[in-house]
């Protein structure tokens, strides 16, 4: 049986696409230590504020959507959300780490 239930679908049900994406200490971490924020508490806060903003519009939610796709048949829960957060993060990665 196809499971058409996708991203973007799960974002609008859950009402997700409207409340901020929290970034997580390590990476937050990570930002703080790049050598372009030392020191620079507003220009974090206006980066995560911005990369928050911008995860959360509809214009990304449709790409991750698109990125993500559907389940593929016979793909367990496990191997869809697996396969999804690979993609979820090659997207992130190559969005704002230019």
């Amino acid at each position: 049986m196809s499971n058409k239930f996708t991203f973007l679908d799960f974002m609008n049900q859950s009402n997700s696409s409207t409340a901020l994406v929290p970034i997580s200490a390590e990476a937050e971490k990570q930002l703080v230590e790049l050598e372009g924020f030392k020191g620079r508490p507003k220009e974090i806060k206006e980066f995560k504020d911005s990369v928050n903003s911008d995860l959360t519009s509809p214009q990304t939610l449709g790409e991750i959507s698109n990125l993500i796709g559907e389940p593929k048949p016979n793909e367990t829960e496990d191997e869809f959300v697996k396969r999804s957060m690979a993609k979820l993060t090659d997207y992130v990665t190559t969005k704002f780490c230019k």
